[in-house]
């Protein structure tokens, strides 16, 4: 039963709520870039950093745990690169 353990630890309450609110800021954040609400992506990005570094701070080691986050990290980047190459256009 070590995958099940593992996989308890993956999904704690805590690291499912920070990842969930990870997800939620992109999903807002995708509405304020549709919206062209260029004025609230900012404070989105920030809340969606500071949501993603708490959940690093949470990781308990697991090495499923840390191929999820690096997973995340790098579809927040990638988004974030987006927003930023989308917003001078909007702009223009």
């Amino acid at each position: 039963m070590p995958g099940r353990l593992s996989r308890a630890r993956m999904e704690s309450p805590r690291q499912r709520f920070l990842a969930e609110g990870v997800v939620a800021m992109t999903g807002r954040l995708v509405g304020q870039a549709m919206d062209q609400a260029w004025g609230d992506v900012a404070r989105t990005l920030r809340t969606r950093r500071r949501l993603l570094a708490d959940l690093e701070r949470a990781q308990t080691g697991c090495q499923h745990e840390a191929s999820c986050l690096r997973a995340l990290r790098s579809a927040v980047l990638e988004s974030e690169c987006v927003v930023n190459q989308l917003r001078p256009v909007a702009s223009a």
